[in-house]
């Protein structure tokens, strides 16, 4: 979203217009992603096309070594 508002190299507070406030105080799921953003089954469906889900997993297993 930066990148539509650049034209030079340098960045500036306006060139984040497009960028959206997230609180990050607070666990977000996709669900509650998609509700606050007023998301369409059909962006809801392309993006769950187009991303893998992150493996847990590995993460836990990497702590444990």
């Amino acid at each position: 979203m930066i990148q539509l508002t650049l034209s030079s190299m340098h960045i500036a507070q306006k060139n984040f217009s497009f960028v959206p406030i997230q609180d990050f105080s607070e666990s977000w799921s996709d669900e509650k992603l998609y509700k606050k953003y007023g998301l369409s089954e059909d962006e809801i469906s392309f993006i769950e096309s187009m991303i893998r889900p992150m493996d847990l997993t590995q993460n836990s297993n990497d702590n444990e070594e």
